[in-house]
């Protein structure tokens, strides 16, 4: 419409011609601040911040952003020191694979006094001091995420029943980390709702155990929502016991070489509430079990909105049928490492809300069908699959794509359409 044009229209005021703008491009900035914020986080970075001067400025006020995220050895830690002193309100912050953690966190302290999140994933060592003041700054802190991020701890867990918000840690792959520790956290944390330890390798090698896996499981029972563990030196007691946390929305099990596959098709007696189900490396189970949980346990899985079976070999084309008939609305699906998929058809037919598909090394599927809704794709480095990645971009410009560089890790690199 002409109204809306952002042309500059001519006026004729005495004997001079006045430029007068209008248009979206013109409009002032509070007014801007309020239509910008039916946009999320990732739409005023990746769209609105970039279209001119005045949108960024918009764009960049602080009541429109609740979360920040910074990732890269090459980003400046200036930059994320003034970001997080110009955004002193957001909730969550997350913070993966910088150089310098110490220092942000420390801003963090002096400025974010109502941080409700944290996540600082895959980063140099910190200290013990840097995590008890941000356990004292920041009171209203629910979750902290540190996976993959060491540091040493003398009397950190014996202070943590103090930090009375906190609802959901994580502690994954720091190998200062020892059982002792682990164990002083369920006990004197048992209000947890998310506990979660998906790798777990300490220096002084005392790994977990049935007993004290069942130590920590009966502490934390009560109120676990969310557990991911690391089950590489766990037996068949120990699934038992997890199976009993009737409350579970998310389970991810890493390693789960000893699940028994009778265990695995029968969780659905118990874990009715389950959103996101990950069970990796389950070498036990075999297409029947995983068949018969979404058969006979139709009622209970058919929330699914999340399956991770990366590296569970035995699953085929049978599994993959029953998925699609009882998760039809699920919206992420990984399959990497399953050699004997060979279709994905009902997947297409079954499941419109499918969003994010991991087939990476599954080297025998045959690409008859397209998934509509895609957002997210993840294949292996071959002829086929970079065919289909290419017909799928065709269908849906937006679809992120990414090659899988190793069958036991999670590097991944960009796929160029050529």
């Amino acid at each position: 419409m002409e109204e809306f044009s952002s042309e500059l229209i001519l006026q004729r005021s005495s004997s001079l011609l006045i430029p007068k703008r209008i248009g979206f491009g013109y409009l002032p900035v509070d007014i801007l601040v309020k239509i910008f914020q039916y946009f999320n986080e990732d739409e005023l970075l990746n769209n609105i911040i970039r279209v001119c001067q005045q949108w960024r400025v918009a764009a960049e006020d602080p009541s429109l952003w609740s979360t920040l995220k910074f990732q890269g050895r090459t980003i400046d830690t200036h930059l994320i020191c003034n970001k997080i002193w110009q955004f002193r309100n957001v909730n969550n912050i997350i913070i993966k694979t910088i150089l310098d953690p110490v220092v942000v966190l420390r801003q963090i302290c002096r400025r974010c006094e109502d941080l409700t999140s944290l996540v600082l994933r895959n980063c140099p060592q910190i200290s013990e001091d840097v995590l008890r003041y941000l356990l004292v700054s920041c009171k209203r802190l629910r979750v902290l995420d540190l996976k993959g991020t060491p540091f040493q701890a003398l009397i950190l867990f014996e202070e943590l029943p103090h930090c009375q918000a906190l609802r959901s840690i994580n502690l994954g792959g720091n190998p200062y980390l020892n059982l002792k520790n682990v164990q002083t956290l369920a006990m004197n944390c048992q209000y947890l709702t998310g506990f979660h330890l998906g790798s777990f390798q300490p220096k002084d090698n005392v790994h977990l155990n049935d007993c004290s896996c069942y130590f920590i499981l009966t502490k934390l029972v009560h109120n676990l929502t969310h557990l991911t563990l690391d089950c590489s030196t766990l037996s068949a007691c120990t699934f038992a016991s997890i199976l009993r946390c009737k409350h579970l929305e998310y389970l991810c099990l890493n390693y789960a070489y000893n699940f028994r596959g009778c265990d695995f098709q029968g969780m659905w007696k118990t874990l009715i509430s389950l959103k996101v189900l990950k069970i990796r490396n389950g070498h036990l189970i075999s297409e029947i079990n995983c068949s018969r949980l979404f058969m006979d346990g139709q009622d209970a899985m058919k929330n699914l909105e999340v399956i991770d079976f990366t590296g569970c070999g035995k699953i085929a084309n049978g599994s993959i049928l029953a998925i699609s008939k009882c998760c039809k609305n699920i919206k992420g699906l990984i399959v990497k490492s399953c050699r004997h998929i060979s279709t994905i058809d009902s997947l297409v037919e079954n499941c419109p809300e499918l969003e994010m598909l991991n087939i990476g090394f599954c080297v025998n599927i045959k690409f008859d069908a397209i998934p509509h809704c895609l957002k997210k794709l993840f294949i292996s480095d071959t002829v086929k699959h970079r065919n289909f990645a290419r017909r799928v971009m065709e269908q849906n410009k937006d679809c992120k794509v990414r090659v899988c560089l190793n069958e036991f890790n999670k590097d991944t690199k960009i796929f160029v359409y050529e």
